[in-house]
């Protein structure tokens, strides 16, 4: 699980934000939201919708950040829900690793 989540993913699964900015990986993806314009992230976060989420789902198929994060509208609260995934799954990897 945690390898998908946190590894690259070919081109043509890039999340692809409405400034032409794309994402390979959670840790582009959480990095380019924190740091993208307030109109950038309202757009993919817009009413009934979170573009974020689906593709965390669709693409890493990680259900649990999903459904963390799938009704979060507030920049500052979704990018620590997904740094907390990530250190989550940096911890689990480590530990079957032996990291």
């Amino acid at each position: 699980m945690f390898i998908k989540t946190l590894n690259d993913v070919p081109g043509d699964k890039a999340f692809w934000f409405c400034n032409s900015t794309r994402a390979l990986n959670l840790y582009q993806l959480v990095d380019t939201i924190e740091h993208t314009n307030d109109d950038v992230f309202q757009y993919h976060v817009g009413e009934n919708r979170n573009d974020f989420a689906q593709w965390i789902l669709d693409v890493l198929e990680d259900e649990v950040l999903y459904n963390s994060i799938k009704d979060e509208r507030d920049k500052h609260w979704l990018v620590q829900k997904i740094r907390k995934r990530i250190k989550e799954l940096e911890e689990q990897m480590n530990k079957e690793t032996g990291g």
